[in-house]
C-alpha cells in the first residue's frame, strides 16, 4: 500500500511540474515571441527564467504517447529557444555544435532534438512538422501559445495553415508551386504527396509543377531587437557552410592634375570592375576569389569629366601632331584571394577580412598605369548596425599596402603606396529586395618613391562620396 501511495505521489509531482513548465513556457512565449520570431537578445539575459524552466523540464514526465504529444512539442520548441539563448549571439543554429544531437534531460530520459522529432513522427501525423520549430527562419512560424491536449487538434490545423500561408514555406502561382525543403526531407511522412497535403489546408492548383525553396538557416529572430534583419544582407554577416554569393561590382574613379600655375591641366579616369565569388566554409569563415578588370583613360589636354573610361577602348597611346596626348588601356589586371571571418564568437556586427591581390601585369612598359605590377595586401574590418526597421549604418576600416616590390625592402627603384581609410554607408530599405544608399569615405595615403637607392616619402589623401541602389535577384540569402 505504501508503494502504491508513493508511486501516485511521484506521478502527481511529475504531472504538476509539467503543468508548471507549460505555464512558465507560456509566459516566455508571450514576452519574447512576436510574429513567429524570438527576441533572443533580451531572452539571453533572462537567465533566471531559463534556469527555472530547465529544472521544471527535468522534473517532468517524458514518455511519448498520445496524451503527451502536446507536452513534447512544447519541450522541443523550448529546448531550441533555450539553447539559442544560451549560445547567443549567433547567426544560425548551425553555429552551435551538437545543436540537434546533444541530449537534454526530460524527466528520467535523455533525448536529443532529433530523437524527440523522430519519436513524434511515429505518431504518423505530418502536421507535426509545422509545429516543431528548429530556430531557423525557414522553419514553420513559432506560435506564441503552448500546445495543450484539449486543443491540440485545432492547434495543429491552425499552425499548419498559418505556416503554409508563409512565403518561406510555400510560394504558389497558377502553374508552379515552390515548397519548403521540409517536404523533401520528410517525403515519406507525406504519403499522398505534398500537393494533396497542402490542398487540405489552402487553395492550390494540384496539377502545378513543384520545386523546392532554398532553406534560410538564419535565426528566426525578432529583428526589431536585432543587430540586423534576416531580410537583408549585411557585410558583417557570413554565409553558412555550402552557401555562396556571386556579384559584379563596379567603381568609377576620376582624378584631376594641376600644372605649375595651379590650373587644371589633365585628367585620369579609372573604371574598376570586380567579379567576386564568396563561399561559406563554415559559419565563422568564408573564402573568396576575385577577378578585377580595369579600363583607364588619360587625357593630358582636357581636364573635363567625360567618363571616357566607360568606352572600354584599348587603343593604347594617343598622339596629336606628333605630341603625346594620353592613352586608353583595358585588361584583366589581377586576381584576389580573400578570407572573411568572425574573429570572436561574440563579435556580432563585426567581421574581419584579409585579402591578397595578385597582379597579372608584369611590365609597366607594356600597359602603363593600367594597374600595379606588384602584389597588394588588404586588411578590412566591417561593422553593421540596423537603425529602426528601414535603415542601417555600415562602417569599413581599411588598411591597404599596394604594389609590394623591391623598393619596400631592398631600396630598389620603385613605388609603393600605403592607405588607411574609413568609409561609411547609410542605407534605406524600401523592401527586402531594394536598397538605396549613400556613402562617404576619407582615405589618407603615404607614398614611397625610391630612385637610385634614395627613398622619398610624401603624403596625400582622397575623399569619395556617392549614391547607389542595389537589387537582390534571389529571394533568400
Amino acid at each position: 500500500m505504501r508503494i502504491a501511495i508513493i508511486s501516485l505521489l511521484i506521478l502527481f509531482s511529475a504531472s504538476s511540474n509539467a503543468q508548471e513548465f507549460e505555464k512558465g513556457f507560456q509566459k516566455l512565449l508571450e514576452r519574447y515571441v512576436q510574429d513567429g520570431a524570438v527576441n533572443y537578445a533580451e531572452l539571453s539575459a533572462d537567465k533566471a527564467t531559463i534556469a527555472q524552466l530547465n529544472a521544471q523540464l527535468i522534473d517532468s514526465e517524458s514518455s511519448i504517447s498520445e496524451n503527451r504529444t502536446a507536452f513534447m512539442i512544447n519541450a522541443y520548441n523550448y529546448i531550441v529557444i533555450a539553447e539559442i539563448a544560451k549560445n547567443y549571439p549567433v547567426n544560425s543554429v548551425k553555429q552551435i555544435k551538437g545543436f540537434f544531437t546533444d541530449k537534454h534531460q526530460i524527466g528520467n530520459e535523455f533525448l536529443s532534438l532529433d530523437e524527440i522529432e523522430n519519436q513524434l513522427r511515429q505518431l504518423n501525423d505530418p502536421r507535426i512538422h509545422f509545429v516543431l520549430v528548429c530556430g531557423a527562419r525557414s522553419c514553420p512560424l513559432l506560435s506564441d501559445q503552448v500546445y495543450t491536449n484539449l486543443e491540440l487538434e485545432e492547434q495543429l490545423d491552425a499552425e499548419t495553415k498559418r505556416s503554409l500561408n508563409s512565403s518561406l514555406i510555400l510560394e504558389k502561382e497558377d502553374k508552379e508551386l515552390r515548397i519548403s525543403q521540409i517536404f523533401k526531407w520528410f517525403k515519406s511522412d507525406f504519403k499522398d504527396g505534398p500537393q494533396k497535403f497542402i490542398s487540405d489546408f489552402i487553395d492550390i492548383n494540384t496539377e502545378a509543377e513543384t520545386s523546392y525553396l532554398s532553406y534560410d538557416w538564419s535565426l528566426n529572430e525578432n529583428t526589431r531587437q536585432s543587430n540586423f534583419s534576416t531580410d537583408r544582407y549585411f557585410a558583417s554577416r557570413l554565409y553558412s557552410k555550402g552557401q555562396y554569393e556571386i556579384n559584379f561590382f563596379n567603381n568609377y574613379y576620376t582624378q584631376v592634375d594641376e600644372d605649375n600655375n595651379g590650373e587644371q591641366s589633365s585628367r585620369y579616369d579609372f573604371l574598376n570592375s570586380w567579379l567576386q565569388w564568396t563561399y561559406g566554409w563554415n559559419d565563422r569563415l568564408n573564402l573568396g576569389f576575385d577577378l578585377r578588370f580595369r579600363s583607364v583613360y588619360q587625357n593630358i589636354l582636357d581636364p573635363k569629366l567625360n567618363f571616357n573610361a566607360l568606352s572600354w577602348q584599348n587603343s593604347g597611346s594617343r598622339f596629336e601632331n606628333g605630341d603625346f596626348t594620353g592613352y586608353n588601356r583595358i585588361g584583366l589586371t589581377s586576381i584576389g584571394l580573400r578570407a572573411k571571418y568572425h574573429p570572436f564568437k561574440s563579435s556580432k556586427g563585426f567581421t574581419g577580412q584579409t585579402g591578397l591581390i595578385i597582379p597579372l601585369l608584369f611590365s609597366e612598359n607594356d600597359r602603363p598605369f593600367l594597374d600595379w605590377t606588384g602584389p597588394s595586401i588588404q586588411q578590412q574590418l566591417f561593422y553593421d548596425r540596423e537603425i529602426g526597421d528601414n535603415y542601417s549604418l555600415f562602417m569599413e576600416f581599411n588598411l591597404l599596402l599596394e604594389n609590394i616590390n623591391g623598393a619596400l625592402f631592398a631600396r630598389k627603384d620603385g613605388f609603393n603606396q600605403f592607405s588607411y581609410g574609413i568609409t561609411s554607408i547609410f542605407s534605406y530599405f524600401p523592401d527586402s529586395k531594394w536598397t538605396v544608399y549613400g556613402l562617404y569615405g576619407a582615405t589618407p595615403q603615404v607614398y614611397f618613391q625610391t630612385s637610385n637607392g634614395i627613398q622619398d616619402k610624401s603624403f596625400g589623401a582622397f575623399y569619395q562620396a556617392g549614391m547607389g541602389v542595389k537589387y537582390f535577384v534571389t529571394k533568400s540569402i
